[in-house]
């Protein structure tokens, strides 16, 4: 099963007392960018 972005802010929670709620209710998805691996060789940064 994907996890899609929709599906994670549906996803339950527990709350202290133990109730459930929908993660999107108390948190803001914001998609960040960026580099997703550094190479590395001789422990020189490749580019």
């Amino acid at each position: 099963m994907k996890l899609t972005d929709t599906r994670l802010g549906q996803l339950q929670i527990h709350a202290p007392d133990g109730h459930l709620f929908a993660l999107n209710r108390v948190a803001e998805q914001v998609a960040v960018t960026g580099q997703p691996e550094i190479s590395r060789d001789n422990l020189k940064r490749m580019g």
